[in-house]
């Protein structure tokens, strides 16, 4: 029956599977030999999910949607609309309900936490093509706030203001590729704006953030300048950055094995490095000139004096630390059977408390807490799809700090803060309550840049980072992680924790001192041939799932030049349509093989979609994307999802990004 009973992946990490005699998979079991056990109802529906100690039971209401998911730390509720939206989502003791105004276009989301008397409430606004044109935050300090977009003809936006007084104003190249980010005010007084462009300064004329890109034929990332840094990388072959240096000072340098792994490297200082060792910042550098850096498979074997010891289901379990001899440090790693970390030990060095964080997720493996008892405190989080929404900090049972966040698909736009600061006054330090509200400027990795005040003031900005996230400066690490607006975000979908250096990318956690994951990838060998790495460039790609992307290989030479191959479970709902397309399963429509053609895609676009309305919280996926030349008239067109379709079309544009106009490109969906 083709059904897969045994995968082994390429870092030699084993699963085995059985079914039942309609092909639903009943035990999955790990190289550990821990088995999930799957149970169905007559309809073929999971009821129950269950692994060793862990469970997660699952109910529908009578049209088949799913009602409610039950684990040991979480109880998920959904209710729906006709439309099969949901209206409301409750996670334990937090709620979020939904107002979809079809007339006006507009989606407001209330966020019910406990203990709260009044919700926090956000409405978005979007014009007749889907795009979001206004944001209403709640206010803060008895002040509103609106965040209003605008967009060119071909959907890039350029222009962000808010009524205070915020500007960002952002320009692209043909390809739609950023060219330079502005952000910061106009002048109220004293200064003239038409003057102000007579004499060349753009516009906003008070710019506390100018950062320019350029790019190289293969539209990969080559230089990224701004008042802190002037960027310049070098590009290899395989679209890896080799070299980068900050005005004309070389910070990194990196080099890669044959299967595409990071492998030796300097990572200096934001100036540049230093092979002095008596030079006071030498030991903050990560300077790896080694080749024993892998076990077989691409587990880590060791980085300088850290040593990784993982189980046999390919997790992380330990990470030793030694010196001169002598072990100086140990962290430890537990997991659950569903491959989530749920314990992490801090190494401590000599003479230092070691401390425990305990990990809690719900139904569908998003993260809903961390907690440290030794300390005393508490993470709490709630989310809105796969994006962080809310979280809140108790510290000696009290509430420390509460954050707001809002975030277009994987882009922050909005935090909103609440904490407490100390003011000095003539009396002395007095503890106040702050309530602030902050735009964020983003990256197209996802990486924060800087927060502004609405009125347009710099109030936090990203400190230099190397090329997969390492913060350069690492005396300043503690810093930065404790500045009560830090937005505590690596790349896109990744959540930084301050106590084991690691960002939780929702299914895996993310290491960016080894650039490596701690997991292998949960989709096994649909994850393509590095299990453990992140993304080739992270300049220019992204993984918010901690899962594939997209892998392309060489094609057969005579029908296709190279093949591209898609992972349906990352983004189901745009790479379902593209698999029902190309397996024949659309009416009329078929076809596996396209050829790159990219000055035409704006023309093809308008024409696949002139016959299909905007419809209200969804994007039109069309297939062959326009970016083909089989596209255009014809295509074949679905409402999906906007951050599954933008998250796919991203996702599939930066794989094909190297590949020249006239590239015949063949499609299978795994």
């Amino acid at each position: 029956d083709g059904l897969v009973e045994t995968e082994t992946d390429f870092a030699d990490n084993r699963w085995t599977f059985r079914y039942d005699e309609n092909g639903n998979l009943l035990h999955l079991t790990n190289g550990e030999g821990e088995q999930t056990d799957y149970h169905y109802d007559d309809n073929g529906r999971l009821l129950l999910l269950r692994c060793g100690a862990d469970s997660v039971h699952y109910q529908y209401d009578k049209v088949g949607r799913v009602r409610r998911i039950d684990t040991v730390d979480s109880c998920l509720q959904y209710r729906y609309d006709d439309l099969d939206r949901i209206v409301e989502e409750r996670q334990g003791r937090q709620r979020i309900t939904r107002e979809y105004n079809d007339e006006q276009q507009t989606v407001t989301r209330h966020l019910w936490i406990d203990g709260k008397d009044q919700a926090i409430s956000t409405t978005f606004h979007y014009n007749q093509v889907g795009e979001l044109i206004r944001l209403d935050l709640p206010a803060t300090d008895k002040q509103p706030h609106q965040l209003h977009f605008r967009y060119d003809q071909h959907g890039n936006e350029t222009e962000r203001t808010a009524n205070q007084g915020f500007i960002l104003k952002q320009r692209y190249n043909s390809m739609g590729l950023p060219l330079q980010q502005r952000a910061g005010y106009e002048p109220q007084h004293f200064f003239n704006r038409d003057e102000l462009r007579a004499t060349g300064i753009d516009s906003p004329s008070f710019a506390a953030l100018n950062r320019t890109y350029a790019y190289d034929k293969a539209l990969n990332t080559v230089a990224a300048n701004d008042e802190q840094e002037n960027l310049a990388m070098t590009v290899n072959g395989n679209n890896q950055i080799t070299d980068i240096s900050n005005r004309n000072h070389t910070r990194e340098r990196y080099q890669y094995d044959s299967c595409g792994y990071l492998g030796q490297r300097q990572v200096g200082m934001p100036h540049g490095i230093t092979l002095d060792p008596f030079d006071q910042n030498y030991p903050e550098q990560q300077l790896i000139d080694h080749n024993d850096i892998y076990q077989p498979g691409h587990k880590l074997h060791r980085l300088n004096n850290d040593r990784y010891v993982y189980d046999r289901a390919g997790r992380l379990i330990r990470k030793t630390t030694e010196e001169d001899g002598y072990r100086t440090g140990e962290s430890h790693y537990r997991w659950n059977g569903f491959n989530q970390l749920t314990v992490f030990t801090g190494k401590g060095k000599l003479g230092e408390r070691r401390y425990t964080w305990y990990y809690k997720y719900d139904d569908i493996g998003r993260r809903i807490e961390k907690a440290c008892p030794e300390q005393n405190i508490k993470v709490r989080y709630v989310w809105d799809g796969d994006q962080l929404a809310y979280c809140e900090t108790e510290k000696q049972q009290r509430i420390d700090s509460c954050r707001h966040s809002v975030f277009h698909g994987w882009e922050l736009l909005a935090q909103q803060d609440q904490y407490y600061d100390i003011e000095q006054t003539a009396e002395g330090g007095q503890l106040n309550w702050k309530n602030q509200t902050h735009y964020a400027v983003c990256q197209s990795n996802g990486q924060p840049l800087a927060l502004f005040t609405p009125e347009g003031k710099p109030a936090w900005r990203k400190q230099p980072t190397a090329l997969w996230g390492r913060l350069l400066n690492h005396r300043w690490a503690k810093y930065q992680a404790s500045e009560p607006l830090n937005p505590n975000l690596l790349f896109a979908g990744q959540y930084y924790d301050e106590e084991s250096g690691l960002a939780y990318n929702r299914f895996r956690y993310y290491d960016p001192e080894t650039a490596n994951y701690l997991s292998s990838d949960p989709i096994g060998l649909n994850g393509g041939e590095t299990p453990y790495s992140y993304v080739r460039n992270p300049w220019d790609w992204c993984d918010p799932w901690g899962l594939a992307g997209c892998l392309v290989s060489a094609g057969d030479g005579v029908t296709h030049d190279i093949q591209l191959a898609l992972t349906k479970s990352q983004y189901k709902e745009a790479f379902g349509h593209i698999d029902d397309f190309v397996s024949g399963n659309i009416a009329g429509k078929s076809g596996n093989i396209f050829t790159i053609d990219r000055l035409g895609a704006s023309s093809r676009r308008g024409d696949s979609l002139a016959d299909f309305p905007t419809k209200k919280g969804f994007d039109r996926d069309e297939f062959p994307m326009a970016m083909f030349k089989e596209g255009g008239a014809g295509a074949s067109v679905r409402y999906i999802n906007p951050s599954d379709n933008r998250g796919a079309g991203s996702s599939i544009a930066r794989a094909l990004s190297g590949f020249a106009d006239g590239t015949k490109v063949k499609i299978i969906v795994k």
